[in-house]
């Protein structure tokens, strides 16, 4: 597929039905401003007038949001019936409306649709120009391409107003967050999860016990046969881990839930999977397709439109194998989340029961924030099955007594790419649930959704998430991935950034897992190394080769300040941080000033006079005497080792008595200014780079320093080497390198070699200070080195 063919098109479009559905509107009085009468007939005022109830509820914008991207998915899912030949030409298609595309719309939807959909020039005649057939021949996954596109423009905006300091709102929730995941990611995450159900099933009854090595030969034989090719046996056990008991097989009760659905494209491999676990049982693809669709899959989300699309994906793929199944009450088990505010007291009245209508007044209540925190959100233990039989007569109740249960019930396999936003992202409702129900993964809704799906998996089941890669390094998620070590780690890929090609740059990095809901002694996962490769097509192809991976056990992360997954970590460095003294026991790693108006308070130094700056000042008493203006700051800089003067002057006249008046100004640390220090910058996007800084300088947050009198060269020997940047990888693994990261370094300190380490140090420093002296951004610059006198 050409995906730039795809966005083109699809943001046109949106841009035409945004059009076409404002003037419609306004063609019956409607616009942004308010509205004014028209004479219509009885049936088009009532339409009318359920428009002007929906906009009154949602607001004019959204309202025209939803009707144009209504209309746009039915031009795209009518395209692929027509190609992949499940149009009647010429006949009755009555059968389209079983499709979850194809119900009937609300009375306002039908009012705002566009004229003239399908003739010349029109969106519809657009798409089947621009789109080549192929692209549409049994690739169901246009559908969700083309839909991630339509709203390209909404997320773009989403995260423009993010920038403003503006939060994402409940309406904006899935635009901001979707993301079509690639496609070998999805296979890696469903065979490993649900494909692995079955090989574990096909070991279980074998003839004889299997050797560990055996037992891996096995899996890899059995997945062969299956066609999954991003399958990854389990690392062999010392304990022989997998003589665990093996949950009960049957295939029709095999329960596969994604809760952050999307357009379905994980379900869609989850059907293929499924269709071929059915087949090697012995089912005929009629049957099996039917069974799938009704008994295995289950899809939750926030977005009801991306919800259709879901559906409509699997029905495409059992119409596949059986399109009879148009024509009956097939449905598939995917729902969007919503609320059970039109449960108010009257309705719930109906209900007839009191014990019926307590269970709904419990219903309402738990999902009071659904439109926000969706599958989230944990369902009541009930008696479902009683409960839709005593509502057999009032059917509006049923979705939210479904969406209830798929949330209630435990699931063999739970596989998803969750959304990823921020904590300081999210609205004041969303950020006040995650905090009060997922203290240890509030930091990011991906970390929440961690934590959420490990409360789905029944014992025994699988985990399968891609995620940012954040959770299994940084402190903040520290108690989160304790709680995560109770589940066995099968597999994991590390992808770095770009394993998305739709995300560039460095800011993204991810990972994905394969968690068992099982907790084994000494059990060793095998751990992908992907972050090498820049592209997402090199990830794959290093995965397919079988080369970097890591069998480590989960329990050696134990040893580690704060438990990160450390998994390439050789036993000679895992064992430095077993025992023994830190950067901490011999140093203090500090943050210095934050000015909050660097504009103001900070000069470049050829911008200050020669006589108004300070050097060589040693303390805070001397500053306070004195009435020089300038004085040298470290603000980090470029990523220069050893040695490198301050470009930076910072107004600090007697003792920084304006910066000090300025409520917005953060001083720190005050007791180490005008010492002498080893700093870093704060962020660093390749290998850190630590330099000496001479007494006298004040220093600022971006530019972190380490104290310590007694082993200063040592320790900037220290942090300049392969050894260290390896230590940091475990202690930073992002971009930002901060005061407590250095602070928890290992440190074995050799006495005996001290002075030789100190001597090299002063030796490098010396060198690096005649380099930058070289150039005219040093204060000590006199000439150019390549310049000889006459």
């Amino acid at each position: 597929m050409n995906r730039t063919v795809i966005k083109n098109f699809a943001v046109r479009a949106r841009q035409r039905l945004l059009e076409a559905v404002r003037n419609k509107a306004a063609a019956y009085g409607i616009t942004e401003a308010g509205t004014t009468d028209r004479q219509l007939a009885d049936d088009e005022r009532a339409l009318r007038d359920q428009l002007i109830v929906q906009i009154n509820r949602s607001g004019y914008e959204q309202v025209m949001e939803e009707g144009a991207c209504l209309w746009f998915m039915r031009l795209i899912t009518l395209r692929y019936l027509e190609v992949n030949g499940l149009l009647l030409q010429g006949g009755s298609n009555r059968h389209l409306t079983r499709l979850p595309m194809f119900e009937e719309l609300p009375g306002w939807a039908q009012l705002l649709c566009p004229d003239d959909l399908t003739g010349q020039n029109s969106v519809y005649e657009q798409l089947v120009s621009d789109i080549p057939v192929q692209d549409f021949e049994d690739h169901i996954q246009i559908i969700g391409w083309l839909y991630q596109s339509y709203n390209s423009p909404l997320k773009d905006d989403t995260f423009a107003r993010l920038k403003q300091h503006n939060k994402i709102s409940k309406e904006r929730i899935p635009a901001a967050t979707q993301l079509f995941t690639p496609d070998w990611i999805v296979r890696y995450l469903v065979e490993n999860s649900l494909g692995r159900l079955y090989v574990r099933y096909v070991l279980s009854v074998g003839a004889k016990p299997l050797s560990e090595a055996e037992r891996t030969a096995a899996e890899q034989e059995i997945a062969g046969e299956m066609g999954w090719i991003y399958y990854v046996p389990e690392a062999e056990q010392v304990s022989g881990s997998y003589k665990q008991k093996t949950s009960p097989f049957e295939i029709t009760r095999i329960k596969v839930l994604d809760p952050c659905v999307g357009a379905g494209h994980i379900l869609v491999c989850a059907f293929d999977v499924l269709m071929q676990i059915y087949r090697a049982l012995g089912w005929s693809e009629r049957d099996a397709a039917r069974s799938i669709i009704k008994n295995n899959l289950y899809g939750l989300d926030l977005d009801a439109r991306v919800c259709r699309l879901s559906a409509f994906a699997l029905m495409m793929k059992a119409a596949k194998a059986d399109p009879e199944c148009l024509n009956e009450a097939i449905r598939p088990n995917v729902l969007a989340v919503s609320d059970g505010d039109f449960l108010t007291d009257e309705r719930i009245g109906l209900a007839g029961e009191d014990s019926v209508a307590g269970k709904l007044v419990c219903l309402r209540d738990a999902f009071r924030n659904a439109v926000e925190c969706g599958s989230l959100l944990e369902a009541p233990r009930l008696d479902y099955g009683a409960l839709y039989k005593a509502l057999d007569q009032t059917p509006a109740f049923g979705e939210l007594v479904k969406q209830a249960q798929i949330l209630a019930q435990e699931y063999d396999v739970v596989v998803t790419n969750p959304p990823y936003m921020s904590i300081g992202s999210m609205s004041d409702g969303l950020s006040q649930f995650v905090k009060e129900h997922y203290p240890d993964s509030k930091s990011d809704l991906f970390a929440v959704f961690l934590e959420r799906c490990t409360r789905l998996v029944k014992e025994g089941g699988y985990q399968a998430m891609i995620t940012q890669h954040s959770w299994m390094f940084l402190r903040s998620f520290a108690k989160l991935r304790q709680k995560l070590s109770r589940l066995d780690t099968v597999s994991l890929i590390h992808l770095g950034a770009r394993a998305f090609a739709d995300i560039p740059g460095d800011v993204v990095q991810t990972a994905g897992v394969i968690l068992r809901n099982t907790q084994t002694a000494g059990y060793r996962g095998i751990y992908c190394r992907l972050t090498e490769p820049a592209t997402q097509s090199g990830k794959e192809a290093l995965f397919l080769s079988g080369r970097c991976r890591y069998q480590t056990a989960q329990d050696d992360f134990r040893k580690l300040p704060g438990g990160p997954i450390a998994y390439w970590l050789s036993p000679g460095l895992m064992d430095l941080f077993t025992g023994g003294e830190t950067v901490s026991a011999v140093a203090a790693a500090k943050q210095g000033i934050a000015t909050a108006n660097n504009s103001r308070y900070l000069r470049l130094w050829h911008e200050c006079g020669a006589g108004s700056i300070f050097d060589g000042c040693s303390s805070q008493e001397q500053s306070a005497g004195d009435e020089r203006k300038w004085y040298p700051y470290n603000k980090g800089g470029g990523n220069r080792k050893w040695f490198g003067q301050p470009e930076y002057m910072i107004c600090w006249h007697r003792d920084g008595q304006l910066l000090r008046s300025d409520e917005k100004a953060v001083i720190r640390n005050q007791n180490y200014f005008f010492q002498r220090s080893v700093s870093w910058s704060l962020v660093c996007t390749g290998i850190p780079a630590f330099r000496s800084i001479p007494a006298g300088q004040l220093f600022d947050v971006a530019g972190m320093s380490c104290f310590s009198d007694r082993y200063h060269d040592y320790l900037l020997a220290l942090f300049n080497s392969k050894v260290a940047f390896e230590l940091l990888k475990v202690l930073s693994p992002t971009i930002n390198y901060q005061c407590g990261d250095i602070a928890n370094m290992p440190l074995r300190l050799d006495h005996s070699k001290i002075s030789t380490v100190e001597k090299l140090v002063q030796s490098n420093v010396e060198l690096c200070r005649e380099d930058w002296d070289s150039f005219e951004c040093s204060r000590s610059f006199k000439k150019h080195p390549l310049i000889v006198p006459f």
